[in-house]
């Protein structure tokens, strides 16, 4: 995961400092509650350099790395269903002519004709 930029600010002791990122989390990170964990860096030493990361008093809270748990993160990742192929039917052949050479769509629209015919009469 990508470091989050140090803030420019000086804080006094008791001053409470807000950071509002977002941090894109991959779609490859299993779903589940992960602890949120901080560190204080020097990024002016080497990394393998000792007095590179700040420890703080709160030492119990120290994860042997100089990172202390801030909070924790729920990620919902739940995995996307991939549609299996399912076999399509054949079409079943249907008759689209009566003996008299009519389709069913004329037919249809014939029926139509007459009951609308037959209930604008009624109303009169």
């Amino acid at each position: 995961m990508a470091a989050v930029p140090a803030p420019d600010a000086v804080l006094i002791d008791s001053t409470g400092l807000t950071i509002e990122e977002v941090v894109v989390v991959p779609a490859s990170v299993a779903g589940g509650t992960y602890d949120l964990r901080v560190a204080l860096v020097d990024p002016g030493l080497d990394e393998d350099n000792p007095n590179r990361r700040f420890r703080l008093v709160n030492s119990e809270l120290d994860d042997g790395s100089a990172r202390y748990t801030v909070g924790r993160v729920t990620i919902l990742n739940e995995p996307t269903p991939t549609a299996l192929p399912v076999a399509t039917p054949l079409p079943t052949e249907v008759e689209t002519t009566s003996p008299s050479g009519e389709s069913w769509l004329s037919r249809l629209l014939s029926t139509i004709y007459d009951w609308l015919r037959t209930l604008i009469a009624g109303l009169r």
